[in-house]
């Protein structure tokens, strides 16, 4: 392409010069110099010479020039989606395979500028990889919320928590395998013998299960239960945040998908809806309750009243419940209540919790019963191992086909950790006693089967 001439008479009267012609300006016909630019330094797609529209938009930039952030909350696609748009802005589209999105903030970084937590997350150097405090015994970095306070003050991951660290009963808290702490309480004893050895527990439509006999339990995987949805729900509702059932209905109830896990999807929703997205404590929490909700429960266990069994036949050795509240067992085993296990596979007993029949009397309390095979709720509680937090829970409500819920509890004269449980009864009664929890006192040595 051929420049303007510089001489008088060219430049008052415009020559041509190859195949364009150019005012004294420098500018053609169509008002493009040269180089192809406008007076405003556009080409005819209306981009500059570093890539941007008019609207400062890029549209053919290198890669490196791009701001991740900002182009990721004015996106409103998926992270898919939005990976294909930046190849079609950049102009070298292959590099951003390079580009991951962080599982913790949910926004896209460069590889170089991610790295690993110890409970392999990939996220973001900055703000969350440099935010995240470490474990107190292994020294890899996690969320904060996924740190867990121990008698001396520290905080450990679960890893190390349970590798390394046992819960005392008398202190209610936990302390290092190797510190001076004596967990053991020589007071343990025999309770009083239970006054109905032989039951049985409905079972999902199957044979009832009776006492002391082993049952493989199964729960499908993926699908966060309604229950876990009510959880959630309730819990972002406990931090100002509000999301109604309709709303989260949009997204479907499997933990994963190609859009990514529930807890990001969530978020995503709550940004393109009201313009913030969760906190990283929140998202962690989010995360912890869905999955504890979906989790394939595949799981061996047996139900029982023998509670004269010494305490590690329970899972538990240091329980309090062969200790300075053995009555507890007392209570439990005659007013209805029996305990559940489970077993690994090599037929260890893995986990534990305890369970109260209950039934709804004319004035719509709740009281302890012995009808195990069509009681009008349950109470399950202090959940150990495999069978902490809500995985018992759901395994009671999938044998009963009922719902189930956490809500505070406390039954005197039994100890029940953080004064808390899951009941397990219809959608009526679980919403009853949702906001003001159950708190039973029964008699340490209870009549009520004879009667």
């Amino acid at each position: 392409m051929l420049g303007p001439c510089t001489c008088h008479e060219c430049v008052k009267h415009r020559v041509t010069h190859g195949t364009r012609t150019y005012d004294e300006n420098g500018y053609d016909p169509d008002g493009y110099d040269v180089d192809g630019y406008d007076v405003d330094g556009y080409d005819v797609d209306g981009v500059n010479a570093l890539g941007y529209d008019r609207d400062g938009n890029p549209r053919n930039v290198n890669s490196g020039e791009l701001n991740l952030p900002e182009l990721w909350n004015a996106f409103s696609g998926t992270p898919y989606a939005f990976l294909e748009y930046l190849r079609g802005i950049t102009r070298d589209a292959d590099a951003i395979d390079e580009i991951t999105f962080c599982d913790h903030c949910l926004n896209p970084n460069w590889d170089d500028e991610m790295s690993s937590t110890g409970n392999e997350l990939r996220v973001c150097d900055s703000p969350c990889f440099d935010a995240f405090p470490c474990c107190d015994d292994c020294d890899k970095r996690f969320p904060a919320a996924d740190l867990n306070g121990v008698a001396d003050g520290n905080a450990v991951c679960d890893g190390c928590l349970e590798n390394n660290y046992t819960w005392c009963e008398n202190c209610e808290e936990h302390y290092a395998d190797d510190s001076e702490h004596n967990h053991e309480d020589d007071d343990y004893d025999l309770c009083c013998d239970p006054p109905q050895l032989v039951f049985a527990a409905r079972n999902d439509g199957c044979e009832p299960l009776a006492n002391d006999t082993r049952a493989t339990i199964t729960l499908p995987a993926g699908t966060i239960s309604a229950e876990g949805i009510k959880a959630i729900q309730s819990y972002l509702r406990e931090q100002g945040i509000f999301v109604y059932r309709d709303e989260m209905a949009g997204l479907g109830d499997q933990w994963q998908t190609k859009t990514g896990n529930y807890a990001k999807r969530l978020s995503r929703f709550y940004y393109q809806t009201h313009g913030t997205g969760f906190s990283p404590v929140v998202m962690s929490q989010v995360g912890c309750i869905a999955r504890d909700h979906s989790k394939q429960v595949d799981v061996e266990i047996e139900i029982t009243r023998d509670l004269n069994q010494s305490a590690s036949a329970f899972y538990h050795d240091d329980s309090c419940w062969w200790g300075s509240y053995s009555e507890s067992r007392c209570a439990l085993k005659t007013n209805g209540g029996y305990g559940i296990r489970a077993f690994g596979e090599r037929g260890n007993v893995s986990g534990r919790a305890w369970v109260m029949p209950l039934r709804e009397k004319d004035n719509g309390q709740l009281t302890p019963t012995f009808n195990t095979m069509t009681p009008d709720a349950l109470i399950v509680f202090n959940g150990y191992g495999e069978l902490s937090g809500y995985a018992a829970a759901r395994i009671i409500s999938h044998m009963a086909g009922l719902t189930y819920r956490k809500i505070s509890f406390g039954c005197s004269p039994m100890y029940v950790n953080s004064n808390s449980g899951y009941i397990v009864a219809s959608e009526e009664i679980t919403g009853r006693y949702a906001n003001t929890g159950l708190h039973l006192d029964v008699p340490q040595h209870s009549t009520l089967f004879p009667r």
